[in-house]
């Protein structure tokens, strides 16, 4: 919608971090606002390192890989007892790096960031993308 679009491009005028999920349809093409420019897609990684079966993908578009499929989620189940259950998606692996970068960003290391992202078996399908984002918020 406009309104989404209009609140991603106020956020990014403001040099606020947007990442979004690509989607998880099999499809050649990001859902938005992964879609969006200047926002930070997320593709779901599988641990052998390559991208899941189900997420979206984009010959045209670059995307940032993380971790995304057979997450351990401690969750509420319908009793309203507390489970691990095991989730894959596109949307997992954006809070996965959010919560992440939030966490190494803080300390303002770029050598940190760049050892985490790579030591959480993700690939930076361009890595220009991370240097990018480091030039921008740091």
């Amino acid at each position: 919608s406009s309104k989404v679009e209009n609140s991603i491009k106020c956020a990014i005028k403001r040099d606020i971090l947007v990442l979004a999920a690509v989607g998880d349809d099999e499809e050649e093409e990001f859902l938005y606002p992964a879609n969006y420019e200047d926002v930070i897609a997320v593709t779901a990684q599988r641990k052998d390192g390559r991208i899941s079966q189900y997420s979206n993908y984009s010959y045209s578009a670059d995307s940032v890989l993380f971790p995304g499929v057979d997450v351990n989620i401690m969750s509420k189940n319908i009793n309203g007892e507390y489970e691990i259950i095991k989730k894959s998606s596109s949307s997992i692996a954006t809070v996965l790096l959010s919560g992440s970068l939030s966490l190494v960003i803080k300390t303002n290391d770029r050598e940190k960031l760049i050892d985490f992202i790579y030591g959480f078996n993700s690939s930076i399908i361009n890595f220009s993308q991370l240097e990018d984002i480091w030039k921008k918020y740091f």
